[in-house]
């Protein structure tokens, strides 16, 4: 189940920069040698980026590849260590639940508001935040249940 769940977000991240740089190079391409730019390029790229971005934290946390610190906490012995990255884990899930409830707040400050090039809700430039950062807190949660396989 994890191998789909991963390989669908990875296509979709692949997608997601495709579809960026198809956008851009039209919006190029349209303003510079056509002369007539297009209207809503700019807005959906920019959603195309946010989503990325957001999504593509949640695939950092699930390779490790986020920045960490180590050198002094691999010098200790693996029962401190398991403690530290456990304590660390759950410093991290609780700064992910203060994001995600603030998500809440930010959701009711943009009801109602529309982007100006596409005329979208803004919500769906802002749902990238609590997607990315859920995603972020199940790979953690896995990674502390022991899954080495997610």
């Amino acid at each position: 189940m994890w191998k789909r769940f991963n390989r669908a977000l990875d296509g979709l991240m692949s997608l997601l920069l495709a579809v960026i740089v198809v956008i851009l190079l039209s919006q190029v391409l349209f303003r510079y040698v056509l002369g007539s730019p297009l209207v809503g390029s700019e807005d959906a790229a920019k959603l195309a980026t946010i989503w990325m971005v957001f999504l593509g934290a949640g695939l950092a946390v699930r390779d490790r590849l986020h920045i960490q610190i180590d050198y002094f906490i691999e010098k200790l012995p693996h029962r401190v260590q398991r403690a530290i990255d456990a304590a660390t884990a759950v410093t991290v899930l609780a700064f992910i639940g203060i994001v995600l409830y603030q998500c809440i707040n930010l959701f009711d400050m943009q009801h109602g508001m529309k982007s100006v090039g596409l005329n979208i809700d803004v919500t769906y430039f802002s749902a990238a935040l609590p997607a990315g950062f859920a995603l972020m807190a199940l790979y953690m949660i896995l990674q502390m249940a022991g899954k080495k396989d997610v």
